[in-house]
């Protein structure tokens, strides 16, 4: 469809611009010799967007392809060298770049919003999507013994099969507790993006949890995370925090109450108020500024995605679609039709 093309177009004049960004820099991060806010910000988008692409869950007709084939090759120099960071092994649990588990959360959010194209594998074949995922991602395939059961409990090998086991006793003082919210590769289920893939363990996935880990690790500020699975939150989560939202986090030196306290911004402007290790890396003093980086890099991957819901013709779809818009800074008009949305987007894009 011409939304479909102007969507790609936009991500791919995104990655362009990104591509540029990257080259220039002076340093190997925005913030200069290590990463600040801006970093935070670009990594997780660019992750997330690259594991899309290379995997195939996006509107790129090349796609499943490489970050070089799309004219960004600097995107995996750069995450490369957020990879070899401590910070980065603390928050991903992995120094790969792959997150088979994001890829899946997504596949299955778009067989919900939009069934109509989701399942038509000449559109876009779903389970063929998430094994490639599967395989690529060596925490996964180490995790169930290279596609084998694995079986031993919760916990086997360090890995989290079971639900996330309750905190115990007081909060450590300097230790914070974070809550992250995660997802499987594969449940097991035998289900159509299952296949027969066994049961995974559970992945950390949400950029915004990720951006505050990786803020928070790069401060030297220690943390225990929970793995909260989206699909199968744990009792004591809800009750302790009924919001059940992430990333939210319990502090109570700093946060002044031992209660959970959620919400991205939020925990960024209390730390930065009282912490002044964490002012130090969340700073917007680097060579690009925050809100320019996160514009682009969220604007590079809502269009990446966002372009395979544009030929559904269900409210579902539409309402998906409308806050990746909202993601994207474009905004949602109530009670326009999925063709007026498209119509208004491709005047946008022009």
């Amino acid at each position: 469809s011409e939304l479909r093309d102007r969507m790609v177009k936009l991500a791919l004049d995104s990655f362009a611009e990104i591509e540029q960004l990257l080259s220039d820099l002076d340093d190997d991060f925005i913030g200069g010799d290590r990463p600040n806010m801006a970093d935070a910000h670009m990594a997780t988008m660019l992750y997330w967007a690259l594991n899309m692409i290379e995997f195939g869950l996006c509107g790129i007709p090349q796609a499943p392809c490489s970050v070089e084939d799309v004219g960004a090759p600097s995107i995996r120099t750069y995450l490369e060298g957020w990879t070899k960071r401590p910070s980065w092994k603390e928050c991903y649990k992995t120094s790969s770049l792959y997150n088979s588990a994001t890829v899946t959360v997504y596949a299955y959010r778009f067989s919900k919003m939009a069934p109509d194209v989701a399942n038509d594998p000449r559109f876009l074949p779903l389970p063929a999507v998430c094994e490639r995922a599967r395989r690529a991602d060596p925490y996964y395939r180490i995790a169930v013994g290279l596609d084998k059961p694995v079986t031993g409990g919760p916990i086997f090998e360090g890995h989290l099969f079971g639900q996330q086991p309750a905190p115990e006793g007081q909060v450590i003082s300097g230790v914070p507790r974070k809550a992250v919210l995660s997802y499987r590769a594969s449940y097991g289920t035998g289900d159509i993006l299952d296949g027969d893939a066994p049961l995974g363990p559970i992945m950390p996935y949400c950029p915004y949890c990720h951006r505050l880990g990786l803020m928070l690790s790069e401060s030297g500020v220690p943390f225990e995370a929970y793995l909260i699975d989206q699909s199968d939150k744990p009792p004591w989560f809800l009750e302790s925090f009924p919001a059940g939202t992430t990333p939210s986090m319990q502090w109570p030196d700093v946060l002044g109450t031992d209660e959970w306290v959620g919400g991205f911004d939020n925990l960024v402007k209390i730390y930065g108020e009282k912490i002044p290790k964490f002012a130090s890396v969340a700073n917007d003093h680097g060579q690009y500024k925050v809100d320019h980086v996160g514009a682009l890099g969220t604007t590079a991957a809502m269009a990446t995605y966002a372009a395979i819901f544009t030929n559904s013709e269900l409210d579902s779809a539409k309402n998906m679609m409308g806050a990746l818009m909202g993601m994207g800074s474009i905004a949602k008009i109530e009670g326009e039709t999925g063709a007026q949305t498209r119509e208004r987007l491709i005047l946008l894009i022009q």
